[in-house]
């Protein structure tokens, strides 16, 4: 993954990655793609997108953990266990509307 995209004197927004993908994986986004004619990309950008907050969270618990080895890790798995059930609100939100 390029992690200094290139400029051109305007606000870069977005990165070339490259991935490898299990096959039927692949073969999914390319089906959807073609049926709802978003781009691979895009879905997966969405998708990370809804994804990011908890992302987020993670990475910090996982710094936690790590730079703390003998701390007691229960609040963490509270604080994450709490985040999970917020996304599962507001997925269950989506589909009510």
């Amino acid at each position: 993954m390029d992690s200094k995209p290139k400029t051109r004197n305007r606000k870069v927004t977005k990165a070339r990655a490259a991935f490898t993908l299990d096959i039927d994986i692949l073969s999914t986004l390319d089906d959807f793609s073609k049926i709802t004619g978003q781009s691979k990309s895009g879905f997966v950008n969405d998708c990370i997108r809804q994804a990011l907050p908890q992302l987020k969270q993670i990475v910090e618990f996982i710094k936690y953990a790590k730079e703390n080895p003998n701390s007691d890790l229960t609040h963490i798995q509270a604080e994450f266990l709490k985040s999970i059930e917020q996304t599962k609100n507001s997925l269950d939100d989506l589909t009510k509307e």
